[in-house]
């Protein structure tokens, strides 16, 4: 909804990119195979015609890239840069363009604005430059922005600068944002719900704050676990997910965790669960074997489910 934050998170090659950039008909190509829908205010925005959706993207839904650096053009200036949708959308003339993009820039905390506004994106910090970014996105004032990985090659002072003034403009312009990370912390105080990716699939949703709580699917627990915490004892090693993730080129039956999950069954190996709704909870997990759910729940949610064998198998291994 507008005004809050979605949560994207999953481990890297999880499909978080891909996704986003599905959403803003980025990807494209021959062996590209099209299936669904992507609606947007109640049209679908993969069926839409190329002009449609050019007058669509950048104005109504915009994206802030992982890597500023390879995100600008480098032989751009970028006030340029910055206002250029504003020049194709709302038709402003140099000199208006140039006015709004000092004031763009200055709405990002850029500092001496109109200086910055002439140089170059190698002349800039990667900070500087993933707000030169933001400020591009937000030119036109749109319902949607999509934050994908806005803080990677930053560090962590930087990071939470960054963070703020995305959730900042998200206030100011009341947006709705997606805001996509493999780091839990980072999404944790700012997502107002979450969506947890594995594989190329959503595998668990809900209220950000729930979710961390009480996590349903193993993988989203995995996730928690391998969480840096300030209170493990000194020389501690941190957890991990043991194994890899599956090969998307590979397709293989059951559920797509079962060989990294230490609750998996022959039903999780023989058949893939669906996204399943808990009722009158607002969350939905992909998982045979759900954690945290009482067994009247389990039992109503997933019929016939063996919740006793459930139970010795979190025994056995000591959950």
């Amino acid at each position: 909804m507008r005004g809050q934050t979605l949560g994207l998170v999953g481990e890297s090659g999880s499909g978080k990119t891909v996704l986003a950039r599905t959403i803003m008909r980025l990807i494209a190509g021959a062996n590209v195979v099209t299936e669904g829908e992507i609606r947007f205010e109640g049209r679908d925005i993969l069926s839409m015609p190329d002009k449609d959706s050019r007058r669509l993207l950048g104005t109504d839904m915009a994206m802030v890239f992982q890597d500023p650096m390879t995100a600008l053009n480098p032989v751009m200036r970028l006030g340029a840069q910055v206002t250029e949708g504003l020049r194709v959308h709302k038709g402003l003339s140099r000199r208006d363009a140039r006015v709004e993009a000092v004031r763009l820039l200055e709405a990002v905390h850029i500092r001496d604005p109109e200086a910055r506004a002439m140089q170059y994106p190698h002349e800039l910090s990667g900070g500087m430059r993933q707000r030169v970014m933001i400020a591009t996105a937000v030119a036109c004032g749109p319902k949607l922005l999509i934050a994908d990985e806005p803080t990677t090659a930053l560090d962590v002072t930087v990071q939470a600068r960054v963070l703020d003034l995305l959730d900042e403009m998200r206030k100011d312009l009341f947006m709705a944002m997606i805001l996509v990370s493999h780091d839990l912390n980072v999404v944790a105080d700012r997502a107002d719900h979450l969506a947890v990716m594995y594989a190329g699939r959503i595998v668990e949703t809900g209220p950000a704050s729930a979710v961390l709580r009480a996590p349903h699917m193993p993988y989203t627990a995995a996730l928690l676990n391998c969480t840096p915490r300030l209170d493990l004892a000194d020389g501690v090693r941190l957890a991990s997910i043991p194994g890899r993730p599956p090969s998307l080129s590979e397709q293989q039956p059951g559920c797509s965790f079962v060989t990294r999950c230490e609750f998996a069954s022959q039903k999780c190996r023989e058949e893939a669960p669906p996204l399943i709704s808990v009722p009158d909870a607002d969350r939905s997990f992909a998982c045979w074997h759900p954690l945290n759910l009482s067994k009247r729940v389990i039992q109503e949610v997933l019929p016939g489910a063996p919740v006793s064998d459930l139970k010795a198998e979190v025994a056995q291994n000591g959950r």
